[in-house]
């Protein structure tokens, strides 16, 4: 007898599109290995076509800010209703976005942890083309991760301490550039340092094309060695190129190294094509606990003593090579015997014979020889 179509015998297969033939064991209910194949499917189908829609969801879109002396804090942050500060203009940024800061002077203190940009979206805090904005006072930024500050310039106003003029703490890929740092009254134009609170940090950091100039100790301080125009403290793998400084006639125009002889020092810092005069009884001070530092093809030029000092050096492999330096009783001193050495080679004494050294405009060598040295190099 012929089998009939309409049941299901032991050769006969089930159409696909049904689940009649397959019904649950009561005890047991729908397994993963008894579902029929396009219910199986279904969570390979549903994850395929959800993923597809998470890649063509647009990204959210960088935007661009304003702000101007003139504006208002309760302005959209347009180029026609700019902000009026730097403290209120920041604490509105994040990752992709572009804050143009127009001409003019700031006169406020700004102290703020940032949000954090990518190294694919950084926040970028740039003057105004052709403008010349000027904080006038403090310009303090905590973990400034991924961050591009480019033409901010920063001057203190008053005769009366100020501190750190400019603090960056901690932060990952930062990047401070072309701007202008003066008159600090106190224990540095620019402090770049580690708060100890984030391991690791600041790192990737890269402080170039700048001018600090003219850190004056506070009255009625006697200290000849405190006061510094930049001072590197607790870092790692960062980089200082082509910076100017002059006028730290009080302490040196670079200090690489901690507050104290306990703690963490500055390790691998990179202080190359600088170009640094009239640093006080040093132009450099390497100290304590630093580790790994190279200082390299920079022009230093007239202190009372070395173009650069290291005290009490615990830490190793640091070095000083292939400078051009003049007008000082020495290339380096060891200020207290005993401590680790600096490596030391190929630095030569040479004239620059700058054209003019009394602006951030100068400091161009007209001795050829000095000429592949330092800002300019």
């Amino acid at each position: 007898m012929a089998t009939k179509r309409t049941g299901v015998t032991a050769q006969a297969r089930e159409p696909r599109s049904t689940l009649s033939a397959q019904a649950p064991d009561p005890g047991r209910g729908w397994g993963a290995a008894s579902l029929p194949t396009s219910i199986r499917r279904l969570p390979l189908a549903l994850g395929l076509v959800m993923g597809s829609l998470m890649i063509a969801a647009p990204a959210a879109s960088a935007a661009t800010y304003y702000a101007a002396p003139s504006g208002s804090d309760s302005n959209p942050g347009t180029l026609a209703a700019p902000w009026a500060t730097f403290g209120y203009a920041l604490e509105q940024l994040s990752a992709g976005d572009t804050l143009y800061a127009r001409g003019g002077a700031y006169p406020e203190a700004t102290g703020m942890t940032l949000a954090t940009g990518t190294a694919s979206s950084p926040i970028t805090v740039v003057a105004y083309s052709g403008e010349t904005p000027w904080i006038e006072g403090k310009f303090h930024l905590n973990r400034p991760s991924y961050w591009i500050i480019d033409g901010i310039n920063v001057r203190w106003p008053s005769t009366a301490e100020s501190g750190h003029l400019v603090k960056l703490h901690d932060g990952v890929g930062w990047e401070y550039k072309n701007g202008k740092i003066k008159n600090a009254v106190g224990p540095s134009g620019a402090l770049i340092a580690g708060t100890g609170a984030f391991p690791g940090e600041p790192s990737g950091w890269d402080f170039h094309h700048n001018c600090i100039r003219d850190t004056l100790r506070p009255a009625g301080e006697t200290g000849l060695s405190a006061y510094h125009n930049l001072y590197v403290s607790r870092t790692e793998q960062g980089v200082v190129k082509r910076n100017i400084l002059f006028g730290a006639d009080y302490g040196a125009n670079i200090k690489i190294g901690p507050g104290s002889d306990t703690g963490p020092g500055t390790d691998d810092a990179t202080v190359k094509y600088n170009t640094l005069f009239d640093g006080g009884q040093k132009n450099v001070l390497l100290a304590w606990a630093s580790s790994g530092n190279q200082i390299f093809r920079n022009i230093i030029v007239r202190a009372d003593a070395q173009a650069v000092r290291s005290f009490e050096l615990s830490g190793l492999g640091n070095s000083l090579f292939d400078n051009a330096w003049t007008n000082q009783p020495s290339v380096f001193f060891s200020e207290v015997p005993g401590y680790e050495e600096v490596e030391r080679y190929g630095n030569s004494k040479v004239a620059p014979n700058f054209d003019s050294n009394s602006s951030c405009q100068g400091f161009h060598p007209q001795n050829t020889d000095a000429q592949s040295y330092g800002r300019y190099g």
